[in-house]
Protein backbone atom coordinates (compact mmCIF):
# COMPACT_ATOMS: atom_id res chain seq x y z
CA UNK A 1 0.00 0.00 0.00
CA UNK A 2 1.16 3.87 -0.89
CA UNK A 3 0.52 6.56 1.22
CA UNK A 4 -0.91 8.09 -1.77
CA UNK A 5 -1.56 7.46 -5.66
CA UNK A 6 -2.74 10.35 -7.76
CA UNK A 7 -3.45 9.05 -11.66
CA UNK A 8 -4.14 11.37 -14.16
CA UNK A 9 -5.30 14.37 -12.30
CA UNK A 10 -6.75 17.37 -14.24
CA UNK A 11 -8.32 20.21 -12.59
CA UNK A 12 -9.26 24.12 -14.04
CA UNK A 13 -10.03 27.01 -12.39
CA UNK A 14 -12.19 28.53 -15.59
CA UNK A 15 -9.94 28.78 -18.44
CA UNK A 16 -6.98 27.95 -16.69
CA UNK A 17 -5.65 24.62 -16.68
CA UNK A 18 -3.85 23.95 -13.20
CA UNK A 19 -3.45 20.14 -13.84
CA UNK A 20 -2.83 18.49 -17.01
CA UNK A 21 -2.75 14.22 -16.11
CA UNK A 22 -0.39 14.49 -13.11
CA UNK A 23 0.33 10.32 -11.86
CA UNK A 24 2.40 10.37 -8.82
CA UNK A 25 3.06 7.86 -6.22
CA UNK A 26 4.10 8.49 -2.38
CA UNK A 27 5.46 5.52 0.05
CA UNK A 28 4.37 5.36 3.44
CA UNK A 29 7.21 7.30 5.87
CA UNK A 30 8.45 9.49 2.41
CA UNK A 31 9.35 13.21 2.82
CA UNK A 32 8.61 14.37 -0.41
CA UNK A 33 9.55 17.94 -1.88
CA UNK A 34 7.43 18.93 -5.16
CA UNK A 35 9.61 22.08 -6.81
CA UNK A 36 8.32 24.50 -8.80
CA UNK A 37 7.45 28.12 -9.85
CA UNK A 38 4.18 29.78 -8.80
CA UNK A 39 1.30 28.70 -11.28
CA UNK A 40 2.97 25.01 -11.93
CA UNK A 41 0.10 23.38 -10.15
CA UNK A 42 1.88 22.04 -6.55
CA UNK A 43 -0.97 23.86 -4.53
CA UNK A 44 -4.00 22.29 -6.18
CA UNK A 45 -2.43 18.94 -6.19
CA UNK A 46 -1.91 19.18 -2.18
CA UNK A 47 -5.79 20.18 -2.16
CA UNK A 48 -6.61 17.19 -4.21
CA UNK A 49 -4.70 14.85 -1.39
CA UNK A 50 -6.12 16.81 0.68
CA UNK A 51 -9.88 15.94 -0.58
CA UNK A 52 -10.37 19.77 -0.21
CA UNK A 53 -11.51 20.06 -4.15
CA UNK A 54 -12.38 17.03 -6.46
CA UNK A 55 -10.31 16.74 -9.69
CA UNK A 56 -12.50 16.58 -12.80
CA UNK A 57 -10.24 13.79 -14.11
CA UNK A 58 -8.38 11.23 -12.62
CA UNK A 59 -7.95 9.19 -9.12
CA UNK A 60 -7.30 10.22 -6.10
CA UNK A 61 -6.15 7.22 -3.33
CA UNK A 62 -4.62 7.93 0.03
CA UNK A 63 -4.11 4.90 2.52
CA UNK A 64 -5.34 2.41 -0.01
CA UNK A 65 -8.65 4.70 0.12
CA UNK A 66 -10.12 6.77 -2.69
CA UNK A 67 -13.41 7.77 -0.85
CA UNK A 68 -13.60 9.48 2.80
CA UNK A 69 -9.82 9.75 2.93
CA UNK A 70 -9.56 13.25 4.60
CA UNK A 71 -9.28 11.19 8.13
CA UNK A 72 -5.93 10.84 6.92
CA UNK A 73 -4.42 13.64 5.94
CA UNK A 74 -3.83 17.45 7.44
CA UNK A 75 -3.11 19.80 5.51
CA UNK A 76 -1.33 23.62 6.61
CA UNK A 77 -1.38 26.17 3.98
CA UNK A 78 1.04 28.44 2.92
CA UNK A 79 -0.23 31.54 4.99
CA UNK A 80 -0.99 30.47 8.48
CA UNK A 81 -3.53 33.02 9.36
CA UNK A 82 -6.09 30.90 6.91
CA UNK A 83 -6.09 28.62 9.50
CA UNK A 84 -5.29 30.08 13.09
CA UNK A 85 -8.16 32.46 14.08
CA UNK A 86 -9.18 31.46 17.83
CA UNK A 87 -8.81 33.86 20.64
CA UNK A 88 -5.90 31.56 21.67
CA UNK A 89 -3.17 29.30 20.56
CA UNK A 90 -4.55 26.24 22.96
CA UNK A 91 -7.86 26.88 22.06
CA UNK A 92 -6.91 27.29 18.28
CA UNK A 93 -5.08 23.80 18.40
CA UNK A 94 -8.64 22.13 20.21
CA UNK A 95 -10.97 23.38 17.94
CA UNK A 96 -10.81 20.69 15.55
CA UNK A 97 -10.31 18.08 18.04
CA UNK A 98 -13.84 19.63 19.78
CA UNK A 99 -15.41 19.73 16.79
CA UNK A 100 -14.65 15.82 16.93
CA UNK A 101 -16.82 15.29 20.26
CA UNK A 102 -14.00 14.24 21.93
CA UNK A 103 -14.08 14.80 25.92
CA UNK A 104 -12.20 17.68 27.64
CA UNK A 105 -9.87 15.34 29.04
CA UNK A 106 -8.88 13.79 25.15
CA UNK A 107 -8.71 17.24 23.85
CA UNK A 108 -6.59 18.55 26.77
CA UNK A 109 -3.93 15.62 26.60
CA UNK A 110 -3.40 15.95 22.80
CA UNK A 111 -2.82 19.63 22.91
CA UNK A 112 -0.54 19.48 25.40
CA UNK A 113 1.35 16.78 23.38
CA UNK A 114 1.78 18.89 20.53
CA UNK A 115 2.36 22.31 22.14
CA UNK A 116 5.24 20.20 23.87
CA UNK A 117 6.49 18.26 20.67
CA UNK A 118 6.55 21.70 18.83
CA UNK A 119 8.24 23.73 21.75
CA UNK A 120 5.49 26.33 21.71
CA UNK A 121 4.26 25.57 25.21
CA UNK A 122 5.08 28.87 26.61
CA UNK A 123 2.60 30.03 23.29
CA UNK A 124 -0.58 28.17 25.04
CA UNK A 125 -2.51 31.52 26.51
CA UNK A 126 -1.21 33.87 23.79
CA UNK A 127 -3.89 35.72 21.02
CA UNK A 128 -2.29 33.89 17.41
CA UNK A 129 -2.98 37.41 15.77
CA UNK A 130 0.03 38.70 18.00
CA UNK A 131 2.79 36.06 16.82
CA UNK A 132 5.28 36.14 14.81
CA UNK A 133 4.93 34.74 11.05
CA UNK A 134 7.14 31.74 12.10
CA UNK A 135 5.20 30.96 15.65
CA UNK A 136 1.84 31.09 13.44
CA UNK A 137 3.28 28.44 11.22
CA UNK A 138 4.14 26.30 14.20
CA UNK A 139 0.61 26.69 15.83
CA UNK A 140 -0.79 25.70 12.19
CA UNK A 141 1.16 22.93 12.20
CA UNK A 142 -0.04 21.53 16.22
CA UNK A 143 -3.43 21.91 15.21
CA UNK A 144 -3.25 19.53 12.00
CA UNK A 145 -1.00 16.96 14.37
CA UNK A 146 -2.87 16.81 16.97
CA UNK A 147 -5.93 15.47 14.29
CA UNK A 148 -2.95 12.37 14.46
CA UNK A 149 -3.24 12.30 10.26
CA UNK A 150 -1.20 9.74 8.82
CA UNK A 151 -0.11 12.27 6.04
CA UNK A 152 0.74 15.85 6.48
CA UNK A 153 1.06 18.06 3.52
CA UNK A 154 2.85 21.50 4.08
CA UNK A 155 2.16 24.30 1.50
CA UNK A 156 5.89 26.58 1.72
CA UNK A 157 7.13 25.50 4.79
CA UNK A 158 10.04 28.40 4.55
CA UNK A 159 8.18 31.23 3.35
CA UNK A 160 8.67 34.22 5.04
CA UNK A 161 11.35 32.96 7.89
CA UNK A 162 15.01 33.63 8.49
CA UNK A 163 17.59 31.62 8.34
CA UNK A 164 17.29 30.35 11.82
CA UNK A 165 13.47 29.49 11.28
CA UNK A 166 14.16 28.02 8.18
CA UNK A 167 17.02 25.87 10.58
CA UNK A 168 13.83 24.79 13.01
CA UNK A 169 11.14 24.00 9.97
CA UNK A 170 13.72 21.85 8.92
CA UNK A 171 13.92 19.62 12.48
CA UNK A 172 10.30 19.59 12.91
CA UNK A 173 9.23 18.36 9.59
CA UNK A 174 12.07 15.71 10.10
CA UNK A 175 11.63 15.19 13.43
CA UNK A 176 7.68 14.54 12.37
CA UNK A 177 8.76 12.39 9.90
CA UNK A 178 10.54 10.33 12.38
CA UNK A 179 7.32 9.93 14.27
CA UNK A 180 6.16 7.85 11.06
CA UNK A 181 4.43 10.34 9.42
CA UNK A 182 4.56 10.66 5.82
CA UNK A 183 5.08 14.54 4.80
CA UNK A 184 4.84 16.26 1.62
CA UNK A 185 6.01 19.84 1.37
CA UNK A 186 5.73 22.20 -2.06
CA UNK A 187 8.43 25.08 -1.98
CA UNK A 188 10.56 27.67 -3.69
CA UNK A 189 13.41 26.97 -1.78
CA UNK A 190 15.59 24.68 -3.70
CA UNK A 191 18.18 24.25 -1.13
CA UNK A 192 15.95 23.25 1.65
CA UNK A 193 14.61 20.90 -0.38
CA UNK A 194 17.61 18.77 -1.25
CA UNK A 195 19.09 19.05 2.39
CA UNK A 196 15.57 17.90 3.92
CA UNK A 197 13.73 15.51 0.90
CA UNK A 198 14.07 11.82 0.13
CA UNK A 199 12.87 12.81 -3.16
CA UNK A 200 11.92 15.66 -5.26
CA UNK A 201 9.47 16.38 -7.89
CA UNK A 202 9.28 19.63 -10.28
CA UNK A 203 6.26 21.00 -11.85
CA UNK A 204 5.67 23.06 -14.57
CA UNK A 205 2.51 24.19 -16.30
CA UNK A 206 0.54 21.74 -14.54
CA UNK A 207 2.25 18.71 -14.77
CA UNK A 208 5.18 17.09 -13.54
CA UNK A 209 8.19 17.50 -14.91
CA UNK A 210 10.75 14.30 -13.19
CA UNK A 211 10.52 12.56 -10.18
CA UNK A 212 14.02 11.25 -9.75
CA UNK A 213 15.41 9.59 -6.09
CA UNK A 214 18.07 12.52 -4.10
CA UNK A 215 21.69 10.39 -4.77
CA UNK A 216 25.08 11.54 -5.16
CA UNK A 217 25.50 11.51 -9.32
CA UNK A 218 21.72 12.86 -10.16
CA UNK A 219 21.49 15.73 -12.33
CA UNK A 220 18.37 15.30 -14.02
CA UNK A 221 16.72 17.46 -11.17
CA UNK A 222 19.05 20.06 -10.88
CA UNK A 223 18.81 20.72 -14.55
CA UNK A 224 14.83 20.98 -14.19
CA UNK A 225 15.52 23.53 -11.05
CA UNK A 226 17.45 25.42 -13.32
CA UNK A 227 15.65 26.24 -16.48
CA UNK A 228 12.34 26.89 -14.37
CA UNK A 229 14.87 29.32 -12.63
CA UNK A 230 14.59 27.54 -9.49
CA UNK A 231 18.06 27.96 -8.94
CA UNK A 232 20.54 30.21 -10.33
CA UNK A 233 23.19 28.76 -13.02
CA UNK A 234 25.65 29.12 -10.40
CA UNK A 235 24.21 27.10 -7.97
CA UNK A 236 23.61 24.40 -10.10
CA UNK A 237 26.87 24.30 -11.78
CA UNK A 238 28.18 23.88 -7.80
CA UNK A 239 25.85 21.31 -6.80
CA UNK A 240 26.74 19.33 -9.72
CA UNK A 241 30.46 19.45 -8.87
CA UNK A 242 29.87 18.26 -5.63
CA UNK A 243 28.34 15.22 -6.95
CA UNK A 244 24.39 15.70 -7.13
Amino acid sequence: MKAVVVEDLHYSYGEVQALKGVSLEVDIGEKLAILGPNGSGKTTLLLCIAGLIEPEKGIVEVMGERENFRKHVGIVFQNPDDQVFMPTVFDDIAFGLRNMGLSEDEVKARVENVLRLLNIEHLASRNPANLSGGEKKKVAIAGVLAMKPSIILIDEPTAGLDHSGIHEMFNILTELNAEGITVIVTTHDAEFAFAWADRIITMNSGRIDKAKVKLPGKVSVLSSLEKLGLIENTVFEHLSRIGY
